[in-house]
């Protein structure tokens, strides 16, 4: 075995020092027959002993490096190192392009969120508000069929009582009412148009309305007129200066109508869409209702001529005018919210033109380019043509009707006739008995009452009985997979970063450039662990049996003679390697060393794997001790000037020294050969 003592007794002030023992001189036995041979004496002290292997090898590729590369394909959007670089743990080497994975992750909460209110919807509708719910429903389907009983029965002949309540006669007469007093109205108003004339056709608020229109015509004029007259003097600095602000206020006017267009356009999309809905939900009331089937336009057609009949029921007729609302609201919202786009979408067109105008203004005075007088001219006269329409105007408001307003105000007075002649009639049949259509049509409410009750009565056993385990078990299979794929969806959009996994050097990083597509095999940087290193040496078979991971060890590098480097053993390979007879084994040391040492793959070096150590214990020399006949180690101790043979009890040994377990004491005197 190769083995060598490394360290020494600490502490030790005699001029030659061996391990645990001091020599203190050199002694001569007294003149006897015994006492020819000489030795060298020396003091038995106690010291640390470590027994190691020795072993060639050289340093290794760093122990720690890593070659990175994104998990998934896709298109690289950022590469933030280049090779020779010092990174960071946790630092970011490389990006994807992540604006797919971040709408799939959008769409993944979007259905993550749709199982979540499904689970809960379906909780909910088994919970006990909804149960109460469904319990107030049945009570209201019940009332409502007691309700359409009486109705019913109140239009079977005889009569009981009019099909009509006293508050449906009391209503009918107030509307009989209220056209009386339109009709008064529009009498009065078509009268006041008619000469001589009682007053004008216009009220106050229009003639101020005209004033101020030919007040701003007026200003308008000024301004114009002011326009013309700067644009004939001389430029100065404080005219750019005016000029420069009217671009930036021109241009943040814009950015606001911008904003507004769009915020408009939204507002008319969801507006739309409600409307669009309620129509949908009031086609789908109306259809049984009709109970015919209808097609497009046909569906707003007055039932009366569907059916070929001359009334029809109070419940028709509300559905009809509910279908006809909703129609309308449709209508009047997409109108509106396109009223409020072309309004806004010409805000941003004035907009656009006035920062035109600005810029156009600043560069002709920046550029000392002469300015187009004619243009001013021009808004001047328009300006002027504007005022002179408005002050037509006003005075047209003061003066008399025209034959249109006449003919407006005629139209309103022949509808009033009409309305009051409508009201007439229908306070007329609410006062009279059933006809055969109401009474169908109270028939049909009663058989719909029916069958609503019915209908509540399920749905409040459904209710009760609790949700289906199928059903439950779908809602959580769905919200699992929805989960599943949010995991997923952000689990790729992390991984489509690339992050140093440790602290070290950028090895590699030029096998790809941005905008490049990768795949999850493509390395895109390669880093190392300069400060980690692995040693590749090789130990003798008689030596491998003492060598275990774990195990400390010193590191000499040619290279680098003057550097203290230490170690782990942390593999010893169980397959040989014979060269020319010679049976060696594989062991690799990591080390820890300074960044900036300078170490390199491929450097040779040798180690000393300590395999054994002992502290504080009493060291001799090895040619101290010797083995008599009877193959006792033992040691020639001086005493009193005379040598004498004591046995002893040895421990570990170094080859140069031995560790004393017994036999010999601190401070003994013994005779090495």
């Amino acid at each position: 075995m190769n083995i060598r003592k490394i360290a020494g007794v600490a502490g030790l002030t005699a001029v030659l020092a061996f391990g645990g023992y001091i020599a203190v001189g050199k002694f001569n036995k007294p003149t006897s027959a015994s006492s020819e041979n000489g030795g060298q004496v020396v003091r038995v002290q106690r010291g640390n002993m470590d027994v190691t292997i020795s072993a060639d090898g050289k340093v290794e590729a760093p122990y720690r490096q890593a070659k990175l590369s994104f998990e998934s394909a896709g298109t690289v959007k950022e590469l933030a190192v280049r090779a020779g670089a010092d990174v960071k743990k946790g630092q970011v080497l490389a990006r994807l392009d992540t604006i797919n994975l971040e709408r799939a992750i959008v769409d993944a909460e979007y259905n993550m969120k749709s199982a979540e209110k499904a689970m809960k919807d379906t909780h909910d509708f088994y919970d006990t508000a909804a149960i109460a719910q469904a319990e107030a429903a049945v009570a209201s389907a019940q009332a409502q069929l007691k309700a359409t009983e009486k109705a019913y029965q109140d239009v079977q002949s005889p009569y009981n009582l009019s099909p009509y309540t006293p508050s449906d006669i009391a209503a009918a007469e107030a509307a009989l009412a209220a056209a009386q007093a339109q009709l008064k109205a529009a009498e009065k108003a078509y009268q006041d148009v008619q000469p001589p004339y009682n007053l004008s056709p216009y009220t106050p608020s229009d003639i101020a309305s005209a004033e101020a229109a030919v007040a701003a015509a007026q200003s308008q004029v000024k301004d114009t007129t002011n326009a013309l007259n700067k644009v004939l003097s001389p430029i100065t600095n404080e005219d750019i200066a005016h000029l420069k602000v009217d671009v930036e206020n021109a241009e943040k006017a814009l950015a606001i109508a911008q904003q507004d267009l769009q915020t408009t356009k939204l507002n008319r999309d969801r507006n739309v869409g409600d409307t669009q809905e309620l129509l949908r939900q009031e086609q789908e009331k109306y259809k049984p209702v009709i109970k015919m089937p209808l097609v497009g336009e046909t569906m707003y057609l007055d039932p009366r001529i569907i059916l070929g009949v001359d009334t029809i029921s109070n419940n028709m007729e509300t559905a009809y005018q509910s279908l006809l609302k909703a129609r309308d609201n449709a209508k009047i919202a997409q109108e509106t919210g396109d009223k409020n786009v072309a309004s806004t979408q010409a805000a941003v067109d004035k907009a656009q033109n006035t920062l035109k105008k600005a810029k156009e203004a600043l560069d002709r005075k920046i550029g000392d380019v002469p300015v187009d007088v004619a243009v001013k001219e021009f808004n001047l006269e328009n300006a002027k043509a504007s005022l002179i329409k408005a002050r037509e105007d006003l005075k047209k408001r003061k003066a008399g009707p025209e034959p249109l307003e006449i003919a407006n105000r005629q139209f309103a007075l022949e509808n009033a006739k009409a309305s009051l002649i409508k009201a007439r009639e229908d306070l007329k049949k609410r006062k009279a008995g059933p006809e055969l259509l109401e009474i169908a049509n109270r028939q049909a409410a009663l058989e719909n009452a029916k069958a609503s009750l019915v209908k509540a009565q399920e749905d409040l056993k459904k209710k009760k009985a609790g949700p289906d385990s199928t059903e439950l078990a779908l809602r959580k299979a769905q919200l699992a997979a929805a989960k599943a794929a949010l995991d997923k969806a952000q689990d790729s959009l992390t991984k489509a970063t690339i992050v140093a996994p440790f602290d070290g050097i950028v090895a590699s990083a030029d096998n790809m450039k941005v905008w490049d597509r990768v795949g999850p095999d493509d390395t895109i940087v390669q880093i190392i662990d300069t400060r980690e290193f692995e040693f590749q040496v090789f130990v003798d078979e008689m030596d491998i049996p003492g060598v275990v991971p774990g195990q400390a060890a010193r590191i000499s590098v040619d290279a680098l003679p003057n550097s203290k480097i230490t170690g782990e053993v942390i593999f010893v390979s169980p397959l040989p390697k014979v060269e020319a007879g010679v049976v060696r084994y594989e062991v690799k040391i990591a080390v820890k060393v300074p960044k900036d040492l300078g170490l390199r793959s491929g450097m040779s070096s040798s180690a000393n794997v300590i395999v054994g150590q002992r502290d504080n214990v009493l060291v001799v020399p090895a040619n101290a001790i010797v083995r008599n006949k009877s193959g006792r180690a033992t040691a020639r101790v001086i005493v009193n000037g005379r040598e004498q043979e004591r046995t002893v009890e040895t421990g570990m040994g170094t080859g140069q020294s031995i560790e004393i377990l017994s036999g010999l004491t601190e401070g003994d005197t013994v005779v090495a050969k």
